[in-house]
């Protein structure tokens, strides 16, 4: 991909700059104004993932984490290093490396504060961590989703229900009770410097049916050496854990099955584009239908689900105090296409994922 190391390091150097400056520049220009570039470095670290150096003005990072690990996580580490600058240069230092000044530099950011050492990132674990026996739901969810691997179509069916009702219930459970609730932030898929409409129709999906709050933010694409975006979700670490396999499952099903569509048109026009909207949407009347009969069944339990998480959209404008909404241009879509892919939607059913894909592995949730 690259023409040599030393070519990937120096985009990856400069990517490091693009994600510092981009950071910088959501902060309030009071402290912005503060705030001047540091040297960026890469260094054959072996217990270590970055190191601030306040004396020298450098920040310097593994090679083992810049070249083995995905770049969200690169950037989350970054975001931390820069916690550390903040709270030296404009927060007025500190004795303790992770005291109160450089958790409300962290706070500031948006940055993890475990995301430096030898230890894994908020967003590698999410990625990477399987389950334990306090993911109560997630374990039940993953006893139904083995259960909907079925042979006969109605068991299969009828499991795929039961995962979103006890979803459903467990989040009527959150909703229900005054206690505060810790959400976190987890990014899906690469950034990229366009992206396409089943692209925004995932992320709404994942926002109407799993609890979660979908943003596009800002992060580098080093292929591109600029700037692009990345889909963030936001919610409790149950539903971003079930939103994140839902989000690597249907796209591996859309890959699958445009795969098994294209082979039997071989030379026909037709784009995957259109394809993945109408699976998406046939996904999603799946989805509707098993809300209304929810809706049927108990009402007053219904408008709760649908309720607003007043505890979650103040959790996402403190970390997006500029959120703004977009709107999506129209287009013209293969109405051929889009029902072959809509039928593949209505009868995909949720399973746990198959292990030989990279986006399977990525979530444990049904391992």
């Amino acid at each position: 991909m690259f023409d040599s190391h030393q070519e990937l390091e120096r985009r990856i150097l400069h990517g490091l700059i693009s994600e510092w400056k981009n950071a910088v520049g959501l902060l309030s220009p009071t402290l912005k104004r503060r705030l001047t570039p540091p040297a960026f470095e890469l260094r054959d670290f072996e217990k270590r993932w970055a190191e601030w150096h306040r004396d020298r003005r450098i920040m310097a990072f593994s090679r083992k984490l810049v070249l083995n690990h995905r770049w969200m996580t690169v950037r989350e580490v970054l975001l931390h290093e820069l916690a550390h600058q903040l709270t030296d240069e404009v927060l007025g230092g500190t004795d303790q490396p992770h005291g109160a000044r450089f958790q409300e530099a962290c706070r500031l950011l948006n940055a993890d504060p475990r995301a430096a050492g030898d230890f894994p990132s908020l967003y590698e674990t999410i990625n990477t961590s399987g389950l334990d026996d306090n993911d109560r739901i997630l374990l039940r969810v993953k006893k139904l989703l083995a259960l909907s691997e079925s042979a006969n179509r109605h068991e299969a069916e009828l499991a795929m229900t039961k995962v979103h009702e006890t979803i459903a219930r467990y989040n009527i459970d959150l909703l229900s009770s005054p206690v505060s609730r810790a959400y976190c932030s987890l990014c899906l898929g690469e950034p990229q410097l366009r992206q396409s409409a089943d692209e925004y129709a995932l992320s709404r999906l994942l926002q109407d049916y799993y609890f979660v709050e979908a943003v596009w933010i800002c992060a580098y694409v080093v292929e591109k050496e600029r700037m692009g975006r990345i889909l963030e979700i936001s919610g409790t670490t149950e539903n971003v854990k079930m939103a994140g396999y839902v989000y690597d499952f249907l796209k591996r099903t859309i890959k699958d099955q445009w795969r098994v569509f294209k082979k039997g048109r071989a030379g026909a026009p037709g784009s995957q584009v259109d394809f993945a909207l109408g699976l998406l949407s046939g996904f999603a009347e799946k989805l509707k239908t098993q809300d209304h009969k929810l809706e049927q069944d108990s009402p007053a339990t219904y408008a709760l689900m649908k309720r607003n998480d007043v505890q979650l959209m103040t959790y996402l404008r403190t970390r997006h105090p500029r959120l703004r909404k977009m709107s999506g241009s129209g287009r013209s879509i293969d109405e051929h296409v889009h029902r072959a892919g809509q039928k593949v939607g209505r009868n995909t059913i949720l399973t746990k994922p198959i292990e030989h894909g990279t986006a399977s592995r990525r979530f444990l949730l049904g391992c």
